[in-house]
């Protein structure tokens, strides 16, 4: 079947889906015109085996298929050689801040008005398993994008879709947030009078430089077709859909794309030097515990989901910041039994992430040798009841 290319948004009804986190997970569903929200169905469904449970209308409608935050990856690199890499040659400049084999990813090179290469990568098995599913529903899919591309061109942006928060600026910068991130973090990284806000107010009282009450996957609906961006002919041969239409939107914007994509490589440093320097650590601190529960250190859900987090965090602040140390000490601290965080914070002038923690004699004995593995510096020191304290010194594990 012969592929026809559109280089017009296509009118009408369709349907979007933001792919599941893992292919017998939930993922959420929005069908309508994005120009009357106001009539559109949406709701979650348990599966992607589900699929076959919508409406027939929708289930006949052009799809456009949204790739998650916390399964992506874009980051510009920098490569000064003249050769015009592969995407996958430009991801091993990536390897470290990814702390993931990067052969084990798929990767993009998207437009990017900065000379750096912008690079988008998700993980391979689970895009695999999940698009296997999805072409299985028979769906006339014409477009994928990752969802950070589909929100509104403004200085600075946030809205709430699929149970978490989206936040964007106009110069690149993007990132998934936690409902339990958004009133400790946010106003760190811009005051709320600069803000455009899409839907509910993620806390009281707070001033924005304007509010809409469309947000969430409407906002993001009526935004997919401008972004200029469509994976779609990228895939492996695999997974490419049997699609009769595909909607090629590169007529309609694609210097906007550019803008809209285009990561954090300018202020990235900034962002990261206003959060360390926030008044506001003891509650940062008590942030990183409630992430890491002494229960769950083991629980795979867990885990990921911490990996998840710091994949996109890595990206706003750099590689040297609190959420990138933590993780290294969230790997340091597995083989330990019941460890006892006595205080964390962040030296600003060391650009590391201290932690006092209680051990016990058994597990000190170890800890130099995992430091020095792990490229971290310790200190021990006696304390009450048999036990140690050790004081390390993380940078992340991409640092040394």
């Amino acid at each position: 079947m012969k592929t026809r290319f559109q280089l017009r948004r296509p009118q009408g009804k369709r349907l979007f889906l933001r792919l599941p986190l893992a292919v017998d997970g939930p993922l959420g569903w929005w069908f309508g015109d994005p120009l009357s929200p106001q009539d559109a169905q949406f709701g979650e469904l348990a599966s992607v085996a589900d699929i076959g449970t919508l409406p027939e209308i929708a289930r006949q409608s052009p799809a456009v298929l949204w790739l998650p935050a916390e399964q992506c990856v874009l980051e510009p690199v920098a490569f000064s050689g003249k050769a015009r890499l592969r995407p996958e040659q430009l991801a091993q400049l990536l390897a470290e801040n990814l702390g993931e084999e990067v052969g084990d990813w798929l990767w993009w090179r998207l437009p990017n008005r900065e000379p750096r290469p912008l690079l988008l990568g998700c993980p391979r098995e689970w895009l695999t398993a999940v698009m296997t599913a999805v072409n299985a529903a028979g769906l006339n899919i014409i477009q994928l994008l990752p969802e950070l591309a589909a929100l509104p061109d403004e200085p600075a942006v946030l809205t709430s879709a699929g149970g978490r928060w989206l936040y964007r600026e106009r110069g690149g910068r993007g990132a998934w947030l936690h409902p339990d991130w958004v009133a400790e973090i946010l106003p760190q990284w811009r005051d709320s009078d600069a803000l455009a806000l899409y839907g509910p107010a993620p806390y009281p009282d707070a001033r924005w430089a304007t509010q809409s009450a469309d947000g969430g996957e409407a906002l993001l609906a009526r935004h997919s077709g401008d972004s200029g961006i469509n994976l779609l002919s990228q895939l492996p041969a695999g997974l490419q859909p049997r699609s009769g239409t595909r909607y090629w939107p590169w007529a309609t914007g694609l210097l906007a794309a550019a803008m809209l994509l285009a990561l954090a490589g300018t202020g990235a440093a900034a962002l990261y030097l206003h959060l360390q320097a926030s008044r506001d650590q003891a509650q940062i601190a008590a942030l990183y515990q409630r992430w890491l529960p002494q229960d769950k250190r083991e629980d795979v859900d867990a885990v990921d989901r911490l990996r998840r987090q710091r994949r996109s965090l890595i990206q706003q602040f750099g590689s040297a910041n609190f959420f990138n140390a933590f993780w290294q000490y969230a790997q340091l601290q597995r083989p330990w039994s019941a460890p006892q965080i006595q205080r964390l914070a962040f030296d600003r002038d060391k650009r590391a992430l201290v932690v006092d923690v209680s051990l016990s004699e058994a597990d000190a004995k170890r800890v130099p040798a995992q430091a020095k593995q792990a490229g971290a510096a310790v200190k021990l020191a006696p304390a009450a009841s048999g036990q140690v304290t050790a004081t390390l010194t993380l940078r992340g594990p991409n640092e040394n």
